[in-house]
């Protein structure tokens, strides 16, 4: 047993020496994105609410309204979601952006949003989905739904996962429905290529970069030492400047916990592919204080986590900011 975990450790240590520096790519900036499940989803938000004026649109699969925590805690967020009253989020984000803690609130008010929520999901309550879209009507944003699958708390595909009703790791549900495909078409217009099972994402093209430096700039230990970013083919070279878009894997859905299989059977990547979107799969690590590996959406890292000065958000800014350049 000590001889294998020391083999498992220097295999580690290899991969992590092993791992590039994140690069710098050509990237049109007016058509970055981010999206999310669960903690990942109730993140999306937060970090598009934060940087809106960065950030073109979100996606959000089972997660909760902005700065909801503070008010309601994690049960009161993900089971109780009709006692949210929407107009007092609505009213904290307009006085957050008045004191300069986050974009301009008319950075939302031109956002496409896409929202998926499973009536089958007893861990993020169905009432969820509704009252993201209520939060996001109050500013005006071109929102899009898809509430009526049959989904349990997953991350829909066409035909990777468990039953699409299930509820179970790893937390991603065959649904006979892309939820990559339908996030990043509303986002991106409604006329990319539905890459169906015509198009494959290379494996080659999933870069694993280093995420320590990053997390080292703001000091903060919850971030995995690897993440991957997709490059698809046409966006490699430089000749063509491709979108840009964030995905936050879920609680338990890190390298830590399934290696690869979020990243790469998610669906992203295929629709990345065909469509020269280039996708940051960012890591969570394993913490005490954050044994599941979930995004701070509750408090977990430091008590700003909902402001530009949070420090997750100041991580994946920092990435964003190294991948489009000065």
């Amino acid at each position: 047993f000590h001889s294998t975990m020391k083999v498992l450790r220097v295999l580690l240590l290899v991969a992590i020496v092993d791992a590039q520096r994140l690069g710098q790519y050509n990237v049109d900036r007016s058509q970055i994105s981010v999206s999310g499940f669960s903690s990942g989803g109730a993140f999306s938000t937060q970090f598009h609410v934060v940087h809106s004026g960065t950030i073109m649109g979100a996606a959000i699969f089972a997660g909760m309204p902005y700065n909801c925590f503070i008010y309601y805690g994690v049960s009161g967020c993900g089971q109780e979601p009709e006692n949210i009253n929407i107009a007092r989020l609505v009213q904290d984000t307009r006085d957050f952006a008045i004191t300069g803690d986050i974009d301009a609130v008319e950075g939302i008010s031109r956002a496409k949003v896409y929202l998926f929520q499973g009536p089958n999901d007893f861990t993020v309550q169905e009432g969820n989905g509704p009252a993201i879209r209520e939060y996001y009507q109050n500013f005006g944003s071109d929102i899009a739904t898809m509430f009526t699958t049959n989904a349990g708390h997953g991350f829909p595909t066409n035909d990777y996962g468990n039953d699409c009703d299930t509820s179970s790791p790893p937390a991603i549900n065959r649904c006979d429905y892309s939820g990559a495909f339908g996030a990043l078409n509303h986002i991106y217009g409604g006329s990319l290529t539905d890459p169906g099972t015509a198009w494959t994402p290379n494996e080659e093209n999933l870069i694993e970069f280093d995420q320590t430096e990053f997390a080292d700039e703001f000091g903060i230990t919850s971030f995995d030492d690897l993440g991957w970013i997709y490059v698809p083919t046409r966006c490699q070279d430089g000749s063509i400047a491709c979108r840009f878009h964030i995905q936050f894997h879920g609680c338990s859905q890190g390298r830590v916990w399934q290696g690869t299989q979020y990243a790469l059977y998610t669906g992203y990547n295929s629709v990345a592919e065909a469509n020269d979107i280039i996708i940051l799969h960012p890591n969570i690590d394993v913490t005490d204080s954050n044994p599941s590996g979930c995004w701070d959406w509750y408090a977990i890292e430091d008590t700003e986590y909902q402001t530009r000065n949070g420090v997750m958000v100041s991580v994946i800014k920092s990435m964003i900011d190294r991948v489009t350049g000065p």
